[in-house]
């Protein structure tokens, strides 16, 4: 898929998803659009953009890891063979302790 086609399809389904929660997504577009993608003064068009790479970094460089992982077929991500005890006996998941 594109990428500019993957960049539509998103802001469709995150306009989809504003108006089946009753949020007017024309304004919450507008507001995006104006505060951060571009601000009149292009100072603080700046200070926007490096807010959103704050923000974003940690989600990208997530995405970058899983695609890594995938691409070399590695698929354990540290569970064991059984969920509740990790391979091992002793360990036991906090949700495992409430009574049955």
């Amino acid at each position: 898929m594109p990428p500019l086609m993957a960049v539509v399809i998103c802001i469709i389904v995150g306009v989809a998803a504003l108006a089946a929660l009753g949020y007017p997504a024309g304004e919450v577009l507008e507001a995006v659009w104006s505060k951060v993608v571009w601000h009149r003064d292009p100072a603080l068009r700046v200070v926007a953009w490096a807010n959103v790479l704050q923000y974003a970094t940690p989600i990208l460089l997530t995405g970058l890891a899983v695609t890594v992982a995938f691409r070399a077929s590695v698929w354990n991500i540290g569970v064991g063979r059984r969920c509740g005890t990790s391979g091992r006996r002793g360990n036991i998941w906090p949700g495992q302790l409430r009574g049955t």
